[in-house]
This record gives structure tokens, C-alpha cells and sequence, in this order.
């Protein structure tokens, strides 16, 4: 070990060595730094989504739930709030005989909370300009808040005396919205808040009332308390969060989680890249050594171990640098981005920079230990003519076990198996691409010097002599143009996700998205409704889509129940009643991705969302059999449809013509954008339906939006230490031949070439690796992105031919520029120091 570490300290001073723990440290460093910042903004990002939750975890269930649980939550440090919800009719007060005959009574939605309520987010309320503040009061014994839509329905005001059971609270305040609006976006009914200690006395809950009972949790270890409660649910309990109460934020969230993944993705691959490229030019220098230790004696084994010991305590160094660098990247980035986020970034944990510091290892002994094997083998001759061994059987089985880590690596940065398996399809075909190109390129410039054409074209000899190098070093060139060319697909990909890609996404959630919900609509009002709420933006009425409440009782004539499947989603959603409606045409924000849509007179058909057909394990053709109001309805599933939950439309997760859903008793619902300031629409919608119920989902779109233009923030900041790391591979590759060029340029200094010769050959070099590398990272960054685009984000892709020249521009000018700053010393070097070097 003394050995290895005072070899350790005398690679250290060269070149050689600090390129290549310089490239791990950045490879390391770039993992951990945007993985790390990753998870604190995701994180950042489920805290705000949370707040349309009221907490970061939710158990709910029929019956009372065992204090067991609210115990656990609290042991693990916690924030805990119990509640009951149940509907109840509300009345005001009566203040005299008049006004108790001719007082209304409405039906609300009530909720009795305990202190501290909202874990997440606040109620808000007007102020006397009728702007939201938040609302920072707890509910009391003997008080309520209720909501404006109860205050106008009942005309009561804060100060007045309700009816709510047996008690006769005061109303302490009027709220505009509570934060749990996830949860509450169909439920239509008004909202009342009341103090738990109140429920036994209001006399609202006895043996058989219907409630639900609830445990909501906030902090740190939520995620922790979820999975540790959730095998412990009984029957009619069930663990919710917003992923699976809102599928319009679940999508953006996980939309948001895939690009900063990407970001996680493209930093690999760059440290892949530069590993490679520093690797081999630190190992050729290695070749002194092994031929050494083989002339003195030492076996093929021991040699090995030397060099494997070496590389590991060089990989320590450089991981340990990696980490440190990622520590402080991204908490430089946490504090540039400090004000955009409603609260603060969760601390940083430690798990990303493990993650990191394994990367390293793994990446540096995987492409490294195929190498070492092939050195150690070498005989002691063929290391002293300079040739770089041959990987054998061994090096062979070691080469398949570094790349499947590597692999493995890269899957797990990508947090999907589907984007981490087009990001390794795509390197594979890249290299085999580039394999390819380089041997094409080189056929042609071995024609065009050997056959004098380049002479004849008016070429200048000093462009043949940079051809011809090239040409002499096949492998280092095609391994050159697949390097840079990696680089620079990596470098415009990046540019395309973070401006085409995601301007795509921003657009599909546009200002004038619908806001407003009206359902409970009658057929004889809907040509009244669709009079009074404004037109869309072409001009034509809003539309209206029949809404039908159904059970699934039947798939393909068996019976199915919630036991029947494992998965807790699905028994929620056999539990409940499903919204069934119908389209003539396929709606806006819908896909066909298999089968056929049904035609206007079919009957006896379904078009079912993927998701949904995926959890309850359908397919085409099935036989699904739902209870309509004691009515077995069966249909047949003709085709699966991708739904587009983003766009906050009118969307249903099983459609069936007009001509099955028109005997069964039905209503209409409609959605529409609502400017701001409008108060009188929906004051003449009531006035004309007061049947019909409005729902406000401004502020779950506000959430989401606020999602959104965070994310496109912060990935300024991920992308731009991305960024920094693929420019440090492409100065890496270019100079991972600087030593052969700089022999070469001596030699032909010392035979009497010219400086303005040598330079014209060098531009020659850089100019065509650089041409090809752009050529085919052009090409690589647009298939990928419409991968990207199509396969993974779900989005349309947008060919964008600036963003292709101008990176192939790029990389033609960012090669000649680094290859002529590593190789233009060599002009100023004498050339007898060159060579004696060498």
C-alpha cells in the first residue's frame, strides 16, 4: 500500500493524472450538485402541491381511526391534525317568528378541524378592498368559518348565529378559500369549519351517520409515515395524497420531476464522456510503468493489483473533491434561486452525494478496470515499441461489467426506465453512428490526399498533412468524433429541452384556460347557460358534455369487487361511482393511442384513459358492466385514449355514445375562463339555475402555474452547471490527442515545416473533427429530443433549424478554438524539448 500511495503522489504532479481526477471531480461534482439541487426543488415543488392538500399526507376512513396512528406520526416529529367531514343542512338563526318561518336551509359540506388547521397553507379571506390575505385565526369553540358562497346563500355576515345541529355558533369569519382545494374540487357544496370539541354537542354524528374521519400529517418524514402506516390500513382507510387525488397536478408534477431529471441524465452521460477521454490519455502515460514492473520481475496479477490500487485511491481523491464541489454548487444555486419559491428549499440531504461519490467509482473502475487488465498482460517488448494492449478474454468480461454499471448508473439518474433507456439507446446508436461517419470521413480524406485531388482543388499541402493525420489515427479519430459528438448532442439538447421543449409545455396550460366549472346543469338550461358565460376564443358557445354516475360492478361478465385488486388505487376506484359521459367527436386535450374512437351512432361502446384501463388491468375488447342507477349498463372497450390533464378541460376517464347514455338519467357540466374581475357571470348564472353549482379552480391552477415558471427557473440554474460541464468535456476531448499532435508538430519543425504550415495543418484537423462531431450531434440532439418530446414528456415536438445551425456552428468554432489553445504552444516549444519529452 506504501507503494501504491507514493505512485499516487507522484502522478499527482502530472498532466496526465490531474486532467483525470480534474474530469472525475466534475463528472462527480455535476451529479451530486444537480441531483442534490434536484431533490431540494422537487421537494420544494411537493411542499407547494401539498398546500392544495392542506398537509403532506392524508389518511381518511369510514369510522374512526385508531390513535395509533396519530401517535406514530407524532413519535417521528411530525405536525399532526385530526378532523371529521360529513354534509349537514345549515340555517341562520332565527331572530324573530318571521324570519324562522322564512329562513332557508342549505346543505354544506362541514368540517370539524382541530388546531393547528392548515398544515400547509392558509385560509384566505377579503380584505375591505376585496383583495385575499391569508387568514392566520384558528377556529373556536362555539364559532364557525364559513364560506362566501354559504354567506350569500344564506345572507349571513360575520358576527351572525347559525343553525349547525344542535349548537348555535357565532360566524367568526368569512373565508374566500381553504387550501385543502385538491380534495374539494367536486365537492360543490359550501363550506363550513367548525371546532372538533363542538361535534359531540351539535348532536351530528351518531351510530350510523355518514363521515369521514381523518389524519393529516406535515413534515420532514411524511413520505416515511406513509409507507410505514400504509400496510397497516384496514378496511375503509386509505392513504391519500395529491398525486392521487388531483391527476391535473400529479401530471405536473412528474412532468416537472422529468425535466430536472434530465438534468441529472445529461450530467452523466458529459462525465462519462470525460472520464473516457482522460482515461485513455492517462493510461497510454501508464504504459512506462507497466513496462517497468514487468522488466523487474512482477507478475501479471501483481501488477494488476498495483494499478487497481492506484486507480482507487485516485478515484477517493477525486470523489471526495467531486463531493465537496457539489456541496457547494448546489447551495450556491439553493441561495440564487432563494426568492423563488413561496417558502423555503428543504435542507439538503445526504443520500444524492452518496449517490455521487458511488457514481464516481463506479464509473472510473468501470472503464478503467478493462484497460488495466489488458496493461498488466502486456508483455514487456510490446509496451517498450509504445503499442497500447489489447483488451483480452478477461479484459473483455471486465469491459461488459463496467458498461452494464455504467448503465446501471444511468438508469437511476434518470428516475425512469423509459428515459434512461432512450438516453442509453441513444449513446449506443450515437457511437455506432459514429463509427460509421468516422470511417466514411476517413475513406474520403484518404482518397482525396492519395489521388493529389486536394492539390488540384487548390488546396494548400499543409490542409493534406492535417488530413492525412487523421487518417493515420483511425481510432483516436472516431473516437474523437464520437466524444465531441456526444458533447455537442448533450449541449443542444440541453438548449432545445430548456427553451422548445418547455415553452411546449408552458403553452399547453395558456392564460385563458378554463377556470370556472358549472355542473348540475339540466338539458333545458344548457343553451341558457351557454348564453351567459363567455364564448370560447373562436367565438362559438362553450361546450357541454352529459355527465352519468356509474358503478363498475363487471368486467367481462365476472363480478369484481376492491378485494379483487391488490393495488390501492384500483379499489378506490371500484369503490366509488365513476363519471361516465359522452362526445360525438374526440375532445380537445384527448388522444387515440390504440383502437378506434366510436362513431356518432355506435352504441354499446367505451373509450377508456390509459391510466385508468392500466390500474383496473383493461384492455380493447373487454366487457365492462357499470350499475346506473339500478340500471346494468354494458359496454365494450373499443379504444384507449391519452388524456391531457394539464390542459384543466372537461375531461372524463370513459366516454360511451350519446345514444347509450340517453335513457339514463343524467346532468351537464361545462368548463370556461372566467377573467379575474368579472363578478357578474356567475351572479346571472345563479340567478337563472340555482340548481346549477359553480366551481372555483383558480387557485389549483395558480398552484400548478406557479409550478410551472418555477421550474422554468430553476432549470436556468441546473442547465447552466450542465452546460459548464459539457464544455469541459469538449475541451477534454479535444485535447485527449494533444500529446501525438505536439510530437508531430516537433517532428515536422525539426524536417523544416513552416509555423504558418503547421498551423494550417492544425486548423485542417480541428476544423474537419469538428465539422463531423457538430454533423452528428446535430443529428443525434434531434432525434433525441423528438424522443424526449414524444415518448417521455408527452409533449409536441418543435423542429427548431436555428438551434441546429447554430450548434453546428458551435461546434466546428469550439473545436478549432480548444484544439489551438492546447497545441499552439508547441509553435514557441523548441522542437528537441518536444521530442526529448516524448
Amino acid at each position: 500500500m506504501n507503494l501504491v500511495l507514493r505512485f499516487v503522489r507522484r502522478e499527482l504532479r502530472s498532466t496526465e493524472a490531474r486532467i483525470l481526477v480534474l474530469a472525475l471531480a466534475v463528472a462527480v461534482a455535476s451529479v451530486g450538485a444537480v441531483a442534490m439541487f434536484a431533490d431540494r426543488v422537487k421537494g420544494a415543488f411537493a411542499n407547494q402541491a401539498n398546500v392544495l392538500l392542506g398537509a403532506d399526507a392524508m389518511i381518511s376512513g369510514d369510522r374512526p381511526l385508531p390513535e395509533t396512528f396519530a401517535q406514530t406520526a407524532a413519535a417521528m416529529g411530525l405536525k399532526v391534525t385530526e378532523s371529521s367531514r360529513f354534509g349537514s343542512m345549515i340555517s341562520a338563526a332565527a331572530k324573530d317568528a318571521a324570519s324562522a318561518t322564512a329562513r332557508q336551509s342549505v346543505l354544506a359540506d362541514v368540517k370539524a378541524v382541530a388546531a393547528p388547521y392548515p398544515l400547509r397553507g392558509t385560509l384566505e379571506a377579503r380584505d375591505a378592498r376585496g383583495e385575499r390575505v391569508p387568514l392566520v385565526a384558528q377556529v373556536k369553540p362555539g364559532e364557525v368559518f364559513v364560506d362566501e358562497r354559504l354567506a350569500s346563500r344564506l345572507g349571513v355576515k360575520a358576527g351572525d348565529v347559525l343553525e349547525v345541529g344542535k349548537n348555535t355558533p357565532r360566524i367568526a369569519q368569512v373565508f374566500a378559500e381553504e387550501p385543502e382545494v385538491a380534495g374539494n374540487f367536486l365537492s360543490a357544496a359550501p363550506k363550513v369549519l367548525m371546532s372538533s370539541a363542538d361535534v359531540a354537542a351539535s348532536e351530528l354524528l351518531g351510530p350510523g351517520s355518514r363521515a369521514t374521519y381523518r389524519l393529516q400529517v406535515a413534515g420532514e418524514r411524511a413520505q416515511e409515515f406513509a409507507a410505514a402506516i400504509k400496510p397497516k390500513l384496514g378496511p375503509g382507510q386509505r392513504l391519500e395524497t395529491i398525486r392521487e387525488l388531483r391527476p391535473e397536478v400529479r401530471s405536473t408534477l412528474e412532468r416537472s420531476e422529468q425535466f430536472l431529471g434530465l438534468a441529472a441524465s445529461f450530467a452523466v452521460f458529459l462525465a462519462v464522456v470525460a472520464i473516457v477521454l482522460a482515461l485513455r490519455r492517462y493510461l497510454k502515460r501508464e504504459l512506462d510503468t507497466a513496462t517497468l514492473f514487468r522488466t523487474l520481475g512482477a507478475g501479471q496479477r501483481q501488477t494488476l493489483m498495483h494499478f487497481v490500487g492506484q486507480f482507487f485511491v485516485l478515484a477517493l481523491i477525486a470523489c471526495v473533491l467531486g463531493v465537496l464541489l457539489a456541496f457547494a454548487a448546489q447551495a450556491a444555486l439553493a441561495w440564487a434561486v432563494r426568492g423563488l419559491f413561496a417558502s423555503a428549499l428543504p435542507a439538503a440531504g445526504w443520500l444524492p452525494l452518496a449517490k455521487a461519490f458511488a457514481t464516481g467509482l463506479v464509473l472510473l473502475l468501470g472503464f478503467a478496470i478493462p484497460p488495466l487488465v489488458a496493461l498488466a498482460a502486456t508483455p514487456p517488448v510490446r509496451a517498450l515499441r509504445r503499442d497500447m494492449p489489447t483488451v483480452g478474454s478477461g479484459g473483455v468480461l471486465a469491459a461488459v461489467l463496467g458498461a452494464v454499471a455504467v448503465l446501471a448508473v444511468v438508469l437511476m439518474q434518470s428516475q425512469d426506465w423509459q428515459t434512461g433507456a432512450i438516453f442509453v439507446g441513444g449513446l449506443v446508436a450515437l457511437v455506432g453512428v459514429a463509427t460509421l461517419l468516422a470511417a466514411l470521413l476517413l475513406w474520403c480524406i484518404r482518397r482525396l490526399v492519395r489521388s493529389g485531388r486536394m492539390a488540384r482543388l487548390g488546396g494548400p499541402q499543409s490542409w493534406a498533412y492535417g488530413l492525412a493525420n487523421l487518417d493515420r489515427r483511425r481510432l483516436s479519430t472516431a473516437l474523437q468524433i464520437a466524444c465531441l459528438g456526444l458533447g455537442v448532442m448533450t449541449l443542444i439538447t440541453v438548449g432545445f429541452v430548456r427553451t422548445d421543449l418547455f415553452s411546449a409545455w408552458q403553452k399547453s396550460l395558456p392564460p385563458d384556460a378554463p377556470n370556472r366549472f358549472l355542473i348540475n346543469i339540466q338539458q333545458d338550461q344548457i343553451e341558457t347557460i351557454q348564453s351567459l358565460v363567455p364564448k370560447t376564443a373562436n367565438g362559438k358557445p362553450v361546450a357541454v358534455y352529459p355527465m352519468v354516475r356509474g358503478r363498475l360492478v363487471a368486467v367481462n361478465g365476472k363480478t369484481v369487487t376492491a378485494k379483487d385488486f391488490p393495488d390501492e388505487r384500483a379499489k378506490r376506484l371500484v369503490d366509488r361511482e365513476f363519471n361516465l359521459s359522452a362526445s360525438a367527436s374526440l375532445p380537445p386535450a384527448n388522444k387515440i393511442i390504440a383502437g378506434d374512437y366510436y362513431g356518432a351512432n355506435d352504441r354499446g361502446v367505451m373509450s377508456i384513459e390509459e391510466g385508468i384501463a392500466t390500474t383496473l388491468n383493461l384492455k380493447l375488447e373487454d366487457r365492462v358492466t357499470f350499475d346506473v342507477a339500478g340500471e346494468q349498463v354494458e359496454v365494450r372497450i373499443t379504444s384507449l385514449r391519452k388524456v391531457d390533464w394539464d390542459s384543466f378541460r372537461v375531461n372524463f376517464f370513459a366516454l360511451i355514445p350519446e345514444a347509450t347514455l340517453a335513457p339514463l338519467p343524467k346532468s351537464y357540466i361545462t368548463a370556461f375562463h372566467l377573467p379575474e374581475r368579472d363578478t357578474q357571470t356567475l351572479a346571472s348564472v345563479v340567478n337563472a339555475a340555482p340548481n346549477v353549482l359553480a366551481i372555483d379552480v383558480s387557485e389549483m391552477m395558480a398552484r400548478v402555474r406557479s409550478i410551472v415558471d418555477q421550474v422554468a427557473r430553476a432549470l436556468e440554474f441546473v442547465f447552466a452547471f450542465t452546460l459548464l460541464a459539457g464544455l469541459l468535456t469538449l475541451y477534454t476531448a479535444v485535447i485527449a490527442t494533444q500529446d501525438e499532435r505536439r510530437y508531430d508538430t516537433a517532428l515536422i519543425r525539426t524536417l523544416g515545416g513552416t509555423r504558418s504550415q503547421i498551423r494550417s495543418s492544425l486548423i485542417a484537423e480541428f476544423t474537419t473533427l469538428g465539422g463531423a462531431a457538430g454533423l452528428l450531434g446535430v443529428a443525434g440532439s434531434v432525434v433525441l429530443t423528438w424522443a424526449l418530446a414524444s415518448r417521455i414528456l408527452k409533449i409536441d415536438f418543435i423542429a427548431s433549424p436555428t438551434v441546429w445551425i447554430v450548434g453546428f456552428a458551435l461546434a466546428t468554432g469550439l473545436t478549432l478554438l480548444a484544439g489551438w489553445l492546447g497545441t499552439r504552444s508547441v509553435l514557441t516549444t523548441p522542437p528537441i524539448q518536444v521530442l526529448r519529452e516524448g
